[in-house]
C-alpha cells in the first residue's frame, strides 16, 4: 500500500534498557521491516497508514511497554522533501530498485532448470525492497 501527503506520519518513541538489548534489537529489526525511518535513535517515522500493522506486530512480539505510537503532520522548521531523505535513503533505494530490473529484467530462460534458478535469485534480490520503502508514491518522495 502506497502512503499518499495527506496520511501524515506515524511516529514510534521507544526505550528498552540495555540489560534487554535483544529486545531492542527486535524492536529496530521490525519497525524497519514495516519501512520505518530513523529520525533519532529512539525515534521512528513512517507513513500513518501502518499503524495498524505496527500496533499488531508490538502486541505479537510484546513490546508493546517500551514503545508509543503517536500520528503526526510535519508544521515546521525544515523543508519536508530534505527530511524525508534524512529519514529513509531514498537515492540508494532507487538505485536498488534500477539495479534489480537491470539484472533480473527481460531474462529469459533456456530450460526449466533455469528459470527455477533465475525464480530463486530474483525472489532473493526483491525480498529486501519492500523492507527497505517507505511506501510513499514516486511524486510523494520529490514534493512531500
Amino acid at each position: 500500500e502506497r502512503a499518499t501527503l495527506e496520511d501524515g506520519w506515524l511516529l514510534a518513541v521507544f526505550s528498552v534498557p540495555e540489560s534487554e538489548r535483544n529486545k531492542r534489537h527486535t524492536l529496530r529489526t521490525q519497525l524497519t521491516r514495516l519501512g520505518f525511518g530513523t529520525t533519532t535513535p529512539g525515534v521512528w517515522i513512517a507513513p500513518a497508514h501502518l499503524r495498524q500493522a505496527t500496533e499488531d506486530m508490538l502486541r505479537r512480539l510484546e513490546l508493546t511497554g517500551y514503545a508509543d505510537l503517536f500520528e503526526s503532520r510535519h508544521v515546521a522548521f525544515g523543508d519536508l522533501t530534505n527530511k524525508v531523505r534524512e529519514w529513509w535513503d531514498l537515492d540508494q533505494l532507487e538505485r536498488l530498485y534500477h539495479d534489480f530490473v537491470r539484472i533480473h529484467g527481460g531474462k529469459r530462460p533456456t530450460s526449466d532448470r533455469a528459470a527455477f534458478a533465475d525464480y530463486v535469485r530474483l525472489l532473493t534480490d526483491w525480498r529486501r525492497l519492500p523492507y527497505l520503502d517507505p511506501g510513499l508514491l514516486p511524486d510523494a518522495r520529490s514534493t512531500v
